[in-house]
């Protein structure tokens, strides 16, 4: 039977049939191939999860968007961003500005205002949309005056929805063309109405008198 002692003279020979590496050499390196090994399979792992991440992206099967990307103001559409862009219009062209004063470029300004206005179909219409300060809503009426009370006015649609608008310090009144006062409001006319909306509150930001003669316009 072979034993080491006779064996150690001569380092670098191997034991024989014992299967083990040269007498004096390097021990196995079995823990650095297991760390190769490992290092190996992360690698893969990371090229896989990228290669997934890239398929999420292309295909789209990734996560869903959050509820705040989702939420994010994204501005008037359709006749809501009519009603929107007329009556800012409106607001800058004619703001503490009487009419006589007014100028060239706030009186077309004005005019394109209303032409858009028209384009608005039905008999009336409420809006609301997202903006950077949160939702809005803005609301338009066609009909006709049943009462004028203090600042309330109350008007009714052809198919009987009647609406109450507020008058404020902001609203625009206008008639035969020009700018006027809300002293001109008077029960049984035909207006168009439109404002902001707040809770139950309709606030009269615009209001059309129209005659028998242009009942068809805003």
């Amino acid at each position: 039977m072979y034993t080491p002692s006779g064996f150690g003279a001569t380092p670098g020979v191997p034991a024989p049939e014992s299967g083990l590496p040269p007498y004096g050499g390097p021990p196995p390196r079995r823990g650095r191939s297991r760390g190769k090994i490992a290092a190996v399979v992360v690698t893969c792992a990371v090229v896989a999860g990228g290669a997934f991440a890239v398929t999420q992206a292309v295909t789209g099967s990734g996560p869903s968007t959050s509820p705040a990307a989702s939420t994010a103001a994204s501005g008037p559409t359709g006749q809501a961003a009519v009603l929107n862009g007329a009556l800012a219009d409106l607001s800058s062209a004619t703001s503490s500005t009487p009419a006589p004063a007014a100028s060239a470029t706030a009186t077309r300004r004005v005019a394109r205002a209303l032409i858009r206005l028209r384009l608005l179909g039905g008999m009336y219409g409420q809006y609301t949309f997202e903006t950077k300060n949160g939702p809005r809503t803005l609301a338009f009426e066609r009909g006709t005056v049943l009462s004028v009370e203090g600042s309330d006015v109350t008007v009714k649609a052809t198919d009987g929805t009647t609406w109450t608008w507020v008058l404020t310090g902001a609203t625009i009144v206008r008639e035969n063309g020009s700018r006027t006062t809300a002293t001109n409001l008077a029960d049984g006319q035909l207006v168009f109405t439109a404002g902001q909306v707040s809770g139950t509150t309709r606030d009269a930001r615009l209001v059309v008198i129209r005659t028998a003669a242009t009942k068809q316009a805003a």
